[in-house]
C-alpha cells in the first residue's frame, strides 16, 4: 500500500455579495502525494476547470478552489465544506475524486442545463446520476478548480465532464478526457491521449506521440 501524505489544508470562506446571487463561499485546500509519480495518478472532476503544470517536487500536488453560490451564506459556507474530496490508492498508483453528496447536492446548477421543470438531465458520474439543472433558483452554483502539479516522466490522466482541461509544459504520459469541454496541451512532451465528446482540442509545441480526437468540435495541430 502506498503513503499518501496530505501535506496541508488551507481553508478559506470567503463571502460576498453578488447582484443575482445571494451569496457565495469559497474555500482551497491542497493535497501532496509521496509516492513514485511515474505509477500513476487518475483525478476525476464533475464542474470546474482544471490546469495541469510542471512541478518540482518527487510527487503530484494538488491545489482544489471550490467555489459555491447559494441562496444564503449560511447555505453557501455549508455545501463549500460538504465536497467530499476522495484519495484511494489504485494498484501502485493513485486516484483523487472530487464528489458531492446527493443529500447536500440533490442538484447542482449548469449554465447550459434544462431551465424548465420539465426537461431533466442526468450525467453519469462517480457510479452515480447527476441532476443538473439550467434554473438559477433551483440549484446552488459548484464550480471546483484543480491546479495539478507533476514532475517530469509521470503518468496522469485526468477527467473533467463540464470545464475546460488545459495542460503547460508537461513531461510524460497525459490523458485528457472531456464530456463536453475544451481541451489544450502547450509545450509538453512525451504520450499525450486526448479525447473530448463536443468541445474542440488544441495541441501546440509538443513532441512525442499525440492522439487527438473529439465529436463535434475542431482539433488543431501546431
Amino acid at each position: 500500500m502506498r503513503t499518501i501524505i496530505r501535506a496541508f489544508t488551507t481553508v478559506a470562506l470567503l463571502t460576498a455579495c453578488l447582484p443575482a446571487m445571494a451569496a457565495t463561499a469559497v474555500q482551497t485546500r491542497a493535497w501532496q502525494y509521496k509516492s513514485d509519480a511515474a505509477a500513476g495518478l487518475q483525478v476525476r472532476n464533475l464542474i470546474g476547470d482544471i490546469r495541469v503544470e510542471r512541478g518540482t517536487d518527487a510527487g503530484f500536488h494538488i491545489t482544489a478552489t471550490a467555489t459555491i453560490e447559494a441562496a444564503t451564506q449560511d447555505q453557501a459556507d455549508a455545501l463549500a465544506r460538504a465536497i467530499d474530496y476522495r484519495t484511494r490508492d489504485v494498484g501502485a498508483g493513485s486516484r483523487f475524486d472530487v464528489a458531492f453528496p446527493k443529500e447536500q447536492f440533490p442538484k447542482i446548477f449548469y449554465a447550459r442545463g434544462p431551465g424548465s421543470w420539465w426537461n431533466v438531465m442526468y450525467v453519469s458520474y462517480l457510479g452515480e446520476r447527476i441532476r443538473m439543472t439550467g434554473d438559477r433558483d433551483a440549484a446552488p452554483a459548484v464550480h471546483v478548480s484543480l491546479l495539478i502539479r507533476a514532475p517530469a516522466g509521470a503518468k496522469l490522466s485526468v477527467k473533467n465532464l463540464f470545464g475546460e482541461i488545459a495542460a503547460q509544459g508537461f513531461s510524460g504520459e497525459l490523458s485528457l478526457d472531456g464530456s463536453g469541454s475544451p481541451l489544450r496541451s502547450v509545450g509538453g512532451e512525451g504520450r499525450l491521449d486526448l479525447d473530448s465528446g463536443s468541445g474542440d482540442v488544441e495541441v501546440a509545441g509538443h513532441k512525442g506521440r499525440v492522439s487527438a480526437d473529439t465529436g463535434s468540435g475542431d482539433v488543431r495541430m501546431q
